[in-house]
């Protein structure tokens, strides 16, 4: 009975066996018909090695790619448009001396502000007429917006002329701004709608600006002219910080290219694509931007300026004037002693290397 049960199971194996060399035979797959031909057993050795060695290179090639696949690897996509018409970006645009000196009302209100702090009214270049400066400008930043338009150019003094692809513009196409160092700014295009669809100076914006006589600015700037600042709408980074000057009493031209950049969100990068969600993700100063100050757009300056704001408040007491106020019971820093505690935890500040504020201020895409 076993031996008939053997001759049984060995017949099955043979079956087993002639089925799969005819299927090796028949095989598309590369080596693997060779191996089954082949009558000479070092030939089938061969053509065995090489089948190994092919499939481990294949299967280790899979493996990596894979791996790489499950990284979330980015591509770089590079497209040059041409948009007939363009969208045409905003433009800031302030004059170099914040103050009208002129205006015998400003002079005498700033005179007293500089002898209440025992400062005289005539600046020289030291760090006491630094301090000088800052509190004049830390003095008019915090009265109301209707009385500090009062101590700079309006736009009826500062525009002579205006006009954008050949047609008149007015004030109505700008959109007034108060700048801690450069006072009333007036910006162009603030919610981008204006197009343009010729390129040179006949197709964009042309201004013909009145800055003041030389001898009206000297007591606050060492320059006359303009400080400007072309940008995307919805930026709004710092005219102080990024903006160009253009001298009185010549012609500027400034041509320009645009450039997008933006970039995929998780897991393809470690952007967010909402900032003002998904507070996990977000560092404790974005945080303390979108949900106390209720700001509404990022920008790496403003989170710097935040993470600068915060121990000023701590050592001086007061808040930087030009930053948005972090305590609310504190007022700004409006006084000599004040002033001067600023600057000086200013340059103790960004004197030495701050990790902790570039960890939690992320770059951003504008």
């Amino acid at each position: 009975m076993k031996s008939l049960e053997n001759r049984r199971f060995i017949t099955l194996l043979d079956k087993l066996k002639d089925l799969f060399i005819e299927w090796c035979k028949s095989s598309t797959s590369h080596g693997i018909p060779n191996i089954a031909r082949a009558e000479n057993k070092i030939i089938a050795l061969v053509w065995c090695l090489a089948f190994t060695i092919s499939t481990g290179f294949c299967g280790f090639y899979i493996l990596q790619t894979i791996i790489e696949v499950s990284k979330n690897p980015t591509m770089i996509n590079y497209e040059i448009i041409e948009e007939t018409p363009a969208v045409f970006p905003a433009i800031s645009i302030c004059n170099l001396n914040p103050f009208k000196t002129t205006n015998s009302n400003v002079y005498n209100t700033l005179l007293n502000v500089l002898l209440e702090n025992n400062f005289k009214y005539t600046i020289h270049p030291n760090l006491a007429s630094i301090s000088a400066s800052s509190l004049v400008k830390s003095y008019v930043f915090n009265l109301p917006d209707e009385v500090k338009k009062t101590f700079s150019y309006q736009y009826s003094e500062l525009v002579y002329s205006c006009k954008f692809n050949g047609f008149l513009c007015s004030s109505q196409d700008f959109e007034w701004f108060y700048s801690f160092d450069y006072g009333n700014c007036y910006k162009f295009n603030p919610n981008g709608t204006k197009m343009v669809g010729k390129s040179g100076s006949q197709g964009g914006l042309r201004l013909e600006m009145y800055v003041g006589n030389s001898s009206d600015s000297e007591a606050y700037t060492i320059k006359t002219g303009l400080r400007f600042l072309i940008h995307n709408h919805t930026d709004f980074r710092s005219i102080s910080n990024y903006g160009q000057d253009a001298s009185a009493g010549f012609s500027t031209e400034v041509k320009i290219n645009r450039n997008i950049h933006s970039k995929l969100g998780a897991p393809f990068s470690n952007c967010l694509e909402d900032v003002t969600s998904a507070t996990k993700s977000k560092s404790d100063l974005m945080i303390l931007m979108f949900d106390l100050l209720n700001l509404t757009i990022y920008t790496r300056e403003m989170c710097l300026n935040v993470c600068y704001q915060i121990p000023l408040e701590e050592s001086c007491n007061c808040s930087d004037a030009s930053i948005p106020q972090i305590q609310a019971n504190l007022s700004r820093c409006v006084s000599s002693t004040q002033i001067k505690c600023q600057e000086q935890f200013f340059q103790n500040f960004y004197s030495v290397s701050n990790s902790y504020c570039q960890d939690q201020c992320p770059k951003g895409i504008l």
